[in-house]
Parts: structure tokens; sequence; C-alpha cells
């Protein structure tokens, strides 16, 4: 399994930052097998598809914060709806309660 964290200009974090988050969640789940990466992009969900390209996934999974209201109209659809859109692989979501 790969975990992968696209920056963008728009949500830079830098590369330790991002992998110290990873791995916290990693262990905290216990999740096995698992390599986490960084990968930068203009955009998120091409980001997103270029990695998957790169290392063959099967599927793509995304958590996601459901937006509501007028921040829908402002930011556009998810992300995963963008994923879908350009990727020629299943992709799989997961909402979550992100407060």
């Amino acid at each position: 399994m790969h975990f992968v964290k696209i920056k963008t200009k728009r949500n830079y974090t830098n590369d330790i930052d991002m992998h110290v988050d990873m791995r916290q969640l990693v262990d905290k789940y216990q999740i096995e097998n698992v390599e986490t990466h960084t990968h930068n992009n203009e955009d998120e969900e091409y980001g997103i598809v270029y990695f998957a390209d790169n290392v063959k996934a099967d599927l793509i999974a995304i958590g996601i914060r459901r937006k509501l209201g007028i921040r829908t109209l402002i930011n556009g659809g998810d992300v995963s709806e963008e994923v879908a859109e350009h990727s020629q692989r299943p992709v799989l979501t997961y909402h979550f309660d992100g407060r």
C-alpha cells in the first residue's frame, strides 16, 4: 500500500512534517506493508492520478470531507470526483468527519 500526499503551491508543507504525520497515522492504526510518499504537482487531482500511474496502483482510495453550501460553489467538486474523471483506475472514497 502507498500513502501519498500531493503538495501544491496552495497547500505546501515540508516533506519531513508530511512524513511524520503519515507515519503517526500508520502507527496509530497499526497499518502494515505501507510506503509513504510526497509528490509535487500543480493540481492535487492530477498529482494523485500521476502517482497512481507511476506505481501501477490497482485502486485509488481517498478520504473526503463533504463540502456543503457555498463552499461547494466556491471550491468546486470533490478531489475524488476529479480523480475518478481522469483516471483509468477505480476510485474508492470514504467520507469522514474532519473536525
